[in-house]
């Protein structure tokens, strides 16, 4: 694949296999040289912040550089611009008071619970309509995925083939059971 540009067009190509059964899985985390936080907002300097923070934190926190890594994880244009301001801001409150011990469990939180939300969000209905483009959070590259199905995001629920499917053979059966029920009258 041709390399483009970081915030160029993204590639409208499908991707590699590997990136969807990634993207399913959620939880297996390869090694990666950047983190989603990293893809927007250039002026923020996120990843230079973050690396101060962390060089202040290495007794405390000994992985934290190595924390970073979000590859299995992909975001739509909205989420990476949400999760990017929210670092910032997180970043900020941590930078003027001082306080760094919250920098584990803030990106802990990120990784657990916000990054598989908004992963989720993207290849769901309502805002996923067959395709959508999304960035992975390893290269920053946008791909065209299709989007999940609605079992998928929706587990306990119907679809509407189901539903009709349902429907016709209630009918059907009501049918079936009145035509004798009126030969019988």
């Amino acid at each position: 694949m041709p390399s483009q540009p970081r915030w160029g067009q993204p590639s409208l190509q499908q991707p590699p296999a590997g990136l969807m059964w990634t993207l399913a899985l959620g939880g297996i985390f390869l090694a990666a040289v950047e983190a989603c936080v990293f893809c927007r907002f250039p002026d923020r300097e996120l990843s230079g912040r973050l690396a101060r923070l962390c060089s202040q934190m290495e007794v405390q926190w000994k992985d934290c550089e190595v924390s970073w890594t979000f590859s299995a994880f992909a975001l739509d244009d909205a989420s990476l611009n949400k999760i990017t301001e929210k670092t910032h801001r997180v970043l900020r409150v941590m930078e003027i008071k001082g306080s760094l011990y919250s920098l584990p469990s803030y990106w802990q939180w990120l990784r657990k619970t916000k990054l598989r939300e908004y992963n989720r969000e993207a290849l769901c209905p309502p805002s996923c309509r067959g395709s959508t483009i999304l960035y992975n959070c390893s290269t920053c590259q946008g791909f065209e995925v299709y989007c999940w199905p609605r079992k998928r995001c929706f587990p306990g629920s119907h679809d509407l083939w189901e539903a009709r499917i349902l429907l016709l053979f209630v009918c059907g059966t009501a049918l079936l059971l009145g035509v004798p029920s009126l030969a019988v009258e």
